[in-house]
């Protein structure tokens, strides 16, 4: 009898340079963020099965739609 072998996936969304020191869109907790998933890509990724990881984007008809409700856009 086969044995059941969970599978786990860590879900990464977003994770851009442009949130990094230095980066356009710079948040504080960036580099804390990426060091806790590689702390936990070293802890436990013999038990990772699957990782997947989201890019967003905005193409400029997108900016188009911001710009027409009037939000700010530095």
């Amino acid at each position: 009898m086969a044995t059941f072998k969970p599978k786990v996936t860590l879900l990464i969304i977003d994770p851009q340079n442009d949130f990094h020191p230095g980066g356009s869109l710079q948040i504080l907790t960036a580099l804390s963020d990426s060091e806790r998933i590689a702390d936990l890509l070293q802890r436990y990724g013999d038990e990772i099965t699957d990782i997947i990881v989201t890019l967003d984007s905005h193409h400029v008809s997108y900016l188009n739609k911001i710009k027409h409700f009037n939000i700010i856009i530095n």
